[in-house]
């Protein structure tokens, strides 16, 4: 049994950690290069797809795209997805679903950096771990929903 105190603190921390976590990541992607705008993010994404050019990725195609114009329109859109799952998760509404795209999101990296070479394997590792933590967090506010609404049918 979870005590109200301790599922307090572990949404708390979830809550906390994750949201500075992806909100410091959307500042550092909108700051790209140095100063922080929409132009920078734009940059960051143009800069980081270059990492998929030797890979079997960029080589894929759909209609007029190319596997490399999908991972440049992806790690553009990062920043923006960031800022919104952090403010989600930081503000409390939609927090759940923030935390679970979030997870998602984490496990998408991941793959993508493990796919530019074997040397990406710590980032990879890390933003496993990342999703593995929030899913662990996400599986403690289901208990305390269980708990409650047991507690509530007594």
């Amino acid at each position: 049994m979870i005590s109200k105190l301790e599922s307090f603190w572990i949404k708390f921390i979830l809550r906390f950690a994750f949201g500075f976590l992806f909100l410091f990541a959307a500042l550092g992607q909108f700051g790209y290069g140095g100063e922080i705008s929409v132009a920078s993010a734009i940059k960051f994404g143009k800069d980081l797809s270059g990492g998929f050019r030797g890979t079997w990725f960029a080589d894929l195609g759909v209609g007029d795209f190319t596997g490399l114009d999908f991972s440049r329109m992806f790690l553009t859109a990062l920043p923006f997805i960031f800022s919104v799952l952090s403010l989600m998760i930081l503000t409390g509404l939609g927090c759940r679903i923030a935390l679970r795209l979030g997870a998602i999101l984490l496990i998408s990296l991941g793959l993508g950096k493990y796919m530019q070479g074997p040397e990406g394997i710590t980032t990879t590792a890390l933003d496993f771990l990342f999703a593995f933590i929030i899913c662990v967090g996400l599986f403690f506010y289901g208990l305390a929903d269980r708990e409650r609404s047991s507690e509530a049918a007594a």
